[in-house]
């Protein structure tokens, strides 16, 4: 689902395309390669798919910086939803 061959960026880089979406898109992914086993957020930082490659894809796209702090990410954190010992639904 995260990888830049056949993931969420091709689904959505073939919809751009299909109804002629004249519009940039940069691709979040992890590269095609063999992963390493380790916790969710020690993989989302090491394979740049974390909220803060996130950001700076965001601020590339845009051309300018994004107005957010380590604070307000740590105010709006998902780790509630997720826990570390629950195996990932496939």
């Amino acid at each position: 689902n995260h990888t830049s061959i056949g993931g969420l960026g091709s689904c959505v880089a073939e919809m751009i395309a299909k109804f002629g979406i004249a519009t940039k898109l940069i691709k979040v992914a992890i590269n095609d390669t063999y992963l390493q086993g380790a916790s969710r957020t020690f993989l989302m930082e090491r394979y740049g798919i974390d909220i803060k490659s996130l950001l700076r894809a965001i601020e590339s796209l845009l051309g300018e910086k994004v107005d957010i702090t380590e604070a307000d990410l740590t105010t709006s954190r998902l780790d509630s939803f997720f826990n570390e010992n629950q195996q990932e639904a496939l």
